[in-house]
């Protein structure tokens, strides 16, 4: 976390304190609340971030001679980009015929409010849930290979062995 967000937190959780003191005396005390704000605060930072954290459109489609020569890139970074390139355009033909229009356009560099436009007797709120299906479905894929947030976790929860398929697995071992 930058100072300058740290500081906006900080503030934030004045504000609140100031706006939502209760009159009475607390059962708390004020020290305990206030920390409960601060912390709720920070939870709901660290979320947002987290959520609107996304693979920005030209580090995907752009390779590295597109780059300006003073910002030359290492073997490292373009193989890096190669790889992000390769597993976009395999992932996207897998998506939903309405996802990946939607998808191909935001990867074309427009912006939501563009693609709802561009998509026009589509209902707004359709659209978006569209690219929102489409990047968590990229962000999934991405993340098979080490890329995101989901890399982290481990297996996502679709590759992992259900309950069903274990005890199916079971039942043919036993047999």
């Amino acid at each position: 976390m930058n100072p300058n967000d740290a500081e906006d937190l900080v503030q934030d959780t004045l504000l609140t304190m100031i706006m939502k003191h209760p009159g009475h005396k607390l059962q708390k005390g004020n020290l305990v609340w206030s920390m409960g704000i601060l912390r709720k605060k920070v939870g709901n930072y660290y979320r947002r971030t987290q959520r609107n954290t996304s693979l920005d459109s030209t580090e995907v489609e752009s390779t590295p001679s597109d780059q300006p020569m003073g910002n030359a890139s290492s073997p490292e970074l373009s193989i890096f980009h190669e790889e992000l390139q390769q597993i976009v355009h395999r992932t996207l033909p897998r998506l939903p015929s309405s996802q990946r229009t939607a998808m191909e356009l935001l990867l074309a560099g427009l912006e939501p409010a563009e693609i709802v436009r561009e998509l026009h007797p589509e209902r707004y709120q359709n659209v978006i849930n569209r690219l929102h299906r489409g990047r968590k479905a990229l962000a999934k894929e991405l993340a098979k290979y080490g890329y995101g947030p989901y890399a982290k976790k481990g297996l996502i929860k679709a590759n992992r062995p259900g309950r069903r398929r274990k005890k199916v697995l079971k039942e043919v071992k036993g047999a």
